[in-house]
């Protein structure tokens, strides 16, 4: 069994102010985190057992990493599987054992959701120090941003692991661990896609962590950030929100093809929330906010599009969302004596998408009727 103790830990605060150093003895809850079996009670039960004997946030949390570095083992068959994971959800990850770094991710905010404190997935560029190798220029990692005491910090189950018990360069040159690590060291390997979730008031460029031996020049305009501030935004923000918030940064940062397409994706997720949503308002008869949500939700079609080819389940969407909003304009311009030229503009749209798909289902075909049929009485 991989064990790892640390008996006092230095640790830092960081909050726009000089570091505070904090001393901790996690002995005691170290020893009852490796004690515990997570039996077939429920992760939720379990939980509240596990944290039974914390004092404070600080000792749930330290549980809480405990446990995952060593209730979880390293999947790599799922980390060789680009694009295809194993594990879909965290019954998955709890079943098997395994996982990759979102996988350990996910285990410890969950868990720390369960304890009540607020915890964020964050992901961004992971940096071997040891190796020489280029560093990526996607994201290709995943970590954890705690709450404690109104103090941000940082973790890595999933390095912390993988290190138990071996030989690990980061820790050797900074006498430091992944748990609640110094952000001026953390940084040294972990490049995080928005610059808030650095916790530096003078956040680290891209091309000074990546070890460029020409580094773009600094940006001062950053130095005196508030980061907190930056936090309380996104985390004000709803989910595909902040999603596209983290694929529009990582792109400005890095402008390759992949970090484009993914800033597309990011905005026709949202597209498709809010066709589901003007949907329910076609629905329910709320005629003009369905008009407003279709609107919106064409505006992050065409934005989405623009940046990335979509696939063809997005494309349906985007036909449904042309024709959908074709009708609620005909019930609303038909009551108010108009037009009905922008009707007939999104009834050609919807069949011009529709009539690119290769799979051709029963839904399609009537929909492609019924727009010949409206396009034949208003033409």
């Amino acid at each position: 069994m991989k064990v790892l103790f640390s008996t006092m830990i230095l640790f830092f605060v960081n909050f726009g102010l000089p570091a505070q150093s904090i001393t901790a003895d996690f002995k005691n809850i170290d020893r009852w985190a490796l004690s515990q079996k997570l039996q077939d009670t429920g992760l939720v039960t379990f939980t509240h057992h596990l944290l039974s004997p914390a004092q404070n946030d600080l000792e749930k949390i330290r549980a809480i990493f405990m446990f995952v570095i060593h209730y979880l083992e390293y999947d790599h068959a799922a980390s060789d599987r680009v694009g295809k994971r194993i594990n879909q959800n965290l019954y998955d990850i709890v079943k098997r054992k395994k996982g990759i770094c979102w996988d350990y991710t996910l285990l410890v905010c969950r868990m720390a959701s369960i304890a009540g404190m607020e915890c964020l997935p964050i992901t961004g560029i992971g940096k071997d120090l040891q190796n020489d190798e280029k560093v990526s220029n996607i994201p290709d990692h995943a970590w954890n941003m705690v709450q404690i005491d109104g103090n941000y910090f940082l973790l890595d189950a999933t390095w912390e692991s993988n290190t138990i018990g071996l030989t690990d360069h980061f820790k050797d040159r900074y006498l430091t661990d992944y748990f609640l690590t110094d952000p001026h060291l953390f940084v040294k390997n972990h490049f995080p896609v928005l610059p808030e979730f650095q916790l530096l008031e003078c956040p680290v460029n891209f091309s000074s962590f990546a070890g460029d031996p020409q580094p773009s020049e600094r940006d001062t305009t950053l130095c005196r950030f508030s980061f907190k501030d930056s936090i309380a935004v996104y985390r004000s923000l709803p989910f595909l929100d902040r999603k596209i918030r983290e694929a529009k940064s990582i792109y400005t940062t890095l402008p390759n093809v992949k970090n484009k397409q993914s800033w597309g994706h990011a905005l026709i997720d949202k597209a498709i929330r809010l066709k589901e949503e003007a949907d329910q308002s076609y629905e329910d008869g709320e005629f003009r906010e369905a008009k407003g949500r279709y609107e919106h939700a064409l505006g992050f079609f065409t934005e989405g599009t623009d940046l990335t080819p979509s696939y063809p389940w997005q494309d349906e969407s985007r036909a449904f969302c042309h024709l959908n909003y074709a009708q609620v304009l005909y019930r609303i311009n038909y009551e108010e004596d108009r037009p009905f030229k922008d009707v007939i503009k999104h009834l050609r749209q919807a069949k011009a998408i529709l009539q690119t798909l290769q799979q051709q289902t029963f839904a399609i075909q009537n929909s492609l009727e019924q727009i010949d049929y409206q396009l034949s009485v208003l033409e």
